[in-house]
Protein backbone atom coordinates (compact mmCIF):
# COMPACT_ATOMS: atom_id res chain seq x y z
CA UNK A 1 0.00 0.00 0.00
CA UNK A 2 1.07 3.64 -1.05
CA UNK A 3 1.70 5.50 2.27
CA UNK A 4 -0.42 8.24 2.32
CA UNK A 5 0.70 11.98 1.36
CA UNK A 6 2.00 14.23 4.07
CA UNK A 7 -0.20 17.65 4.72
CA UNK A 8 2.65 19.48 3.22
CA UNK A 9 2.46 17.30 -0.39
CA UNK A 10 -0.95 18.29 -0.11
CA UNK A 11 -0.43 21.68 -0.39
CA UNK A 12 2.78 21.99 -2.37
CA UNK A 13 -0.21 20.02 -5.01
CA UNK A 14 -2.48 22.40 -4.26
CA UNK A 15 -0.12 25.58 -4.75
CA UNK A 16 1.18 23.93 -8.02
CA UNK A 17 5.13 23.85 -6.41
CA UNK A 18 5.27 19.99 -7.38
CA UNK A 19 7.03 18.68 -10.45
CA UNK A 20 4.91 17.11 -13.22
CA UNK A 21 5.88 13.47 -12.72
CA UNK A 22 5.42 13.90 -8.54
CA UNK A 23 1.90 15.98 -8.79
CA UNK A 24 0.24 12.91 -11.52
CA UNK A 25 1.69 10.29 -8.63
CA UNK A 26 0.13 12.79 -6.05
CA UNK A 27 -3.26 12.77 -8.19
CA UNK A 28 -3.37 9.49 -8.66
CA UNK A 29 -3.02 8.27 -4.93
CA UNK A 30 -5.52 11.01 -3.78
CA UNK A 31 -8.20 9.79 -6.18
CA UNK A 32 -7.73 5.90 -5.08
CA UNK A 33 -7.27 7.09 -1.32
CA UNK A 34 -10.28 8.65 0.72
CA UNK A 35 -8.00 9.42 3.63
CA UNK A 36 -6.22 11.76 1.54
CA UNK A 37 -9.14 13.32 -0.02
CA UNK A 38 -10.89 13.89 3.13
CA UNK A 39 -7.27 15.37 4.42
CA UNK A 40 -7.36 17.61 1.23
CA UNK A 41 -10.58 18.67 1.65
CA UNK A 42 -10.00 20.19 5.29
CA UNK A 43 -6.98 21.70 4.37
CA UNK A 44 -8.81 23.65 1.88
CA UNK A 45 -11.09 24.56 4.28
CA UNK A 46 -8.33 25.78 6.15
CA UNK A 47 -7.19 27.72 3.41
CA UNK A 48 -10.28 29.21 2.97
CA UNK A 49 -11.19 30.71 6.40
CA UNK A 50 -7.31 31.85 6.46
CA UNK A 51 -8.18 34.03 3.18
CA UNK A 52 -12.22 35.28 4.61
CA UNK A 53 -10.30 36.45 7.80
CA UNK A 54 -6.43 37.27 7.53
CA UNK A 55 -4.42 37.96 11.06
CA UNK A 56 -3.13 41.31 11.84
CA UNK A 57 0.56 41.64 10.45
CA UNK A 58 3.83 41.91 12.79
CA UNK A 59 7.22 42.56 11.22
CA UNK A 60 9.98 41.02 13.55
CA UNK A 61 11.12 43.30 15.88
CA UNK A 62 14.60 44.59 16.60
CA UNK A 63 16.20 42.78 19.52
CA UNK A 64 15.86 46.12 21.54
CA UNK A 65 12.16 46.37 21.14
CA UNK A 66 11.52 42.73 21.63
CA UNK A 67 13.19 42.82 25.74
CA UNK A 68 11.50 45.49 26.06
CA UNK A 69 7.62 44.11 25.13
CA UNK A 70 8.66 40.80 27.09
CA UNK A 71 9.69 43.21 30.07
CA UNK A 72 5.98 44.54 30.04
CA UNK A 73 4.20 42.01 29.56
CA UNK A 74 5.97 40.36 32.56
CA UNK A 75 4.68 43.36 34.24
CA UNK A 76 1.38 42.34 32.85
CA UNK A 77 1.41 39.29 33.84
CA UNK A 78 3.12 37.56 31.06
CA UNK A 79 6.11 35.98 29.72
CA UNK A 80 9.36 37.01 30.25
CA UNK A 81 11.98 34.29 28.50
CA UNK A 82 15.37 34.26 30.05
CA UNK A 83 16.98 31.56 27.99
CA UNK A 84 15.26 29.78 24.97
CA UNK A 85 17.68 26.35 24.66
CA UNK A 86 18.02 25.06 20.77
CA UNK A 87 16.46 21.53 20.45
CA UNK A 88 19.01 20.30 18.12
CA UNK A 89 16.52 17.35 16.79
CA UNK A 90 13.95 19.62 16.37
CA UNK A 91 11.44 17.71 17.56
CA UNK A 92 7.86 18.59 19.07
CA UNK A 93 6.15 17.59 21.91
CA UNK A 94 3.44 14.42 21.10
CA UNK A 95 0.07 14.48 21.50
CA UNK A 96 -2.08 17.64 23.86
CA UNK A 97 -1.85 20.88 22.75
CA UNK A 98 0.25 21.62 19.64
CA UNK A 99 1.36 24.51 17.20
CA UNK A 100 0.84 24.12 13.35
CA UNK A 101 1.95 26.96 10.90
CA UNK A 102 0.38 28.20 7.72
CA UNK A 103 3.21 29.81 5.14
CA UNK A 104 1.55 32.20 2.84
CA UNK A 105 4.13 32.90 0.01
CA UNK A 106 3.94 34.80 -3.61
CA UNK A 107 0.03 34.77 -2.70
CA UNK A 108 -0.31 30.87 -2.19
CA UNK A 109 -1.02 30.00 1.45
CA UNK A 110 0.03 26.37 2.49
CA UNK A 111 0.13 24.39 5.66
CA UNK A 112 3.63 24.26 7.24
CA UNK A 113 5.45 21.61 8.96
CA UNK A 114 8.42 21.43 11.27
CA UNK A 115 11.44 21.45 8.30
CA UNK A 116 9.57 23.60 6.46
CA UNK A 117 11.51 25.83 3.85
CA UNK A 118 10.67 29.39 4.36
CA UNK A 119 12.16 33.30 2.32
CA UNK A 120 12.61 36.33 3.47
CA UNK A 121 8.55 38.15 2.68
CA UNK A 122 7.04 35.03 3.83
CA UNK A 123 4.21 35.49 6.48
CA UNK A 124 3.84 33.17 9.14
CA UNK A 125 0.35 32.33 10.49
CA UNK A 126 0.00 30.48 14.12
CA UNK A 127 -3.02 28.09 14.32
CA UNK A 128 -3.18 25.74 17.81
CA UNK A 129 -4.92 22.65 18.83
CA UNK A 130 -5.97 22.01 22.27
CA UNK A 131 -8.62 20.56 24.57
CA UNK A 132 -9.39 23.36 26.88
CA UNK A 133 -8.91 27.09 27.03
CA UNK A 134 -4.94 27.95 27.85
CA UNK A 135 -2.83 30.52 27.39
CA UNK A 136 -0.59 30.71 24.68
CA UNK A 137 2.70 32.57 23.97
CA UNK A 138 4.88 31.77 20.50
CA UNK A 139 8.31 33.00 20.32
CA UNK A 140 11.29 32.49 17.96
CA UNK A 141 14.72 32.28 18.20
CA UNK A 142 16.41 33.00 14.76
CA UNK A 143 20.09 31.88 13.32
CA UNK A 144 21.39 34.86 14.75
CA UNK A 145 20.50 34.09 18.16
CA UNK A 146 17.50 36.64 18.28
CA UNK A 147 14.66 36.17 20.53
CA UNK A 148 11.29 37.32 19.40
CA UNK A 149 7.69 37.21 20.67
CA UNK A 150 5.98 36.77 17.65
CA UNK A 151 2.36 36.45 19.84
CA UNK A 152 2.28 37.89 22.99
CA UNK A 153 0.68 36.07 25.80
CA UNK A 154 -3.48 35.71 24.40
CA UNK A 155 -5.94 33.52 25.96
CA UNK A 156 -7.26 30.61 23.20
CA UNK A 157 -10.18 28.70 23.75
CA UNK A 158 -10.31 24.73 22.78
CA UNK A 159 -10.64 23.33 19.62
CA UNK A 160 -8.94 22.37 16.62
CA UNK A 161 -6.36 24.88 14.68
CA UNK A 162 -7.52 27.94 16.44
CA UNK A 163 -5.82 31.10 14.67
CA UNK A 164 -3.82 33.26 16.50
CA UNK A 165 -4.40 37.17 15.83
CA UNK A 166 -0.72 38.38 14.78
CA UNK A 167 1.15 36.70 12.20
CA UNK A 168 4.74 37.83 11.43
CA UNK A 169 6.21 38.92 8.02
CA UNK A 170 10.00 36.85 8.59
CA UNK A 171 12.93 39.24 7.58
CA UNK A 172 16.14 38.13 5.47
CA UNK A 173 18.07 36.59 8.28
CA UNK A 174 18.90 33.24 7.00
CA UNK A 175 19.13 29.85 8.40
CA UNK A 176 17.71 27.93 10.94
CA UNK A 177 14.67 29.24 13.07
CA UNK A 178 12.83 27.56 16.12
CA UNK A 179 9.17 28.43 17.03
CA UNK A 180 8.27 27.53 20.00
CA UNK A 181 4.55 27.68 21.53
CA UNK A 182 4.34 27.88 24.83
CA UNK A 183 0.74 26.46 26.36
CA UNK A 184 -0.10 27.59 30.12
CA UNK A 185 -3.69 27.30 32.16
CA UNK A 186 -2.61 30.85 33.14
CA UNK A 187 -0.40 33.75 32.80
CA UNK A 188 2.92 32.72 34.12
CA UNK A 189 6.31 34.04 34.03
CA UNK A 190 8.53 31.70 32.15
CA UNK A 191 12.68 31.97 33.16
CA UNK A 192 13.49 28.69 31.21
CA UNK A 193 12.45 26.53 28.30
CA UNK A 194 13.90 23.55 29.41
CA UNK A 195 11.84 22.92 32.45
CA UNK A 196 8.25 24.77 32.22
CA UNK A 197 6.26 26.00 34.92
CA UNK A 198 4.09 23.83 36.38
CA UNK A 199 0.54 23.73 34.20
CA UNK A 200 2.62 24.84 30.80
CA UNK A 201 3.93 22.70 27.96
CA UNK A 202 6.39 23.39 25.01
CA UNK A 203 5.43 22.45 21.17
CA UNK A 204 8.36 23.14 19.19
CA UNK A 205 8.60 24.06 15.74
CA UNK A 206 11.60 24.29 13.33
CA UNK A 207 11.60 26.46 9.75
CA UNK A 208 14.60 26.76 7.51
CA UNK A 209 15.13 30.58 6.05
CA UNK A 210 16.44 30.59 2.60
CA UNK A 211 17.22 33.11 0.02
Amino acid sequence: MTACLSDLCLDELFAGELAGAAATTAMEHIAGCQRCRVREQALAADRERFRAAPPSMARRRPRWRAALIAVSAAAAAAVVVATLPRDPAGTRTKGGAHLSLVVQHAGAARVGATGERVHPGDTLTYLVTTAEPVYVTVLGRDAAGRVTAYVPTDRVAGGRDVQLPVATLLDDTLGREDIIAVFCARPMEIVSLNEPPAGCALDRLVIEKQP
